[in-house]
């Protein structure tokens, strides 16, 4: 499995380009996703299960 970043053509803009969804409905999908797509740190995150 790839990072979706490593994909050819993973840019948000063209992830749009060659959506097959609905219109305004995907638009405001890739919105809320694309800030949440980021690289992740596993250092900022402690385990603090007691």
């Amino acid at each position: 499995m790839r990072p979706a970043m490593s994909l050819p053509g993973s840019s948000s803009k063209a992830r749009r380009a060659g959506r097959t969804g609905k219109g305004k409905e995907l638009d405001v999908a890739l919105e809320l996703i694309d800030p949440l797509s980021g690289p992740w740190d596993p250092s900022r995150y402690h385990d603090t299960y007691q």
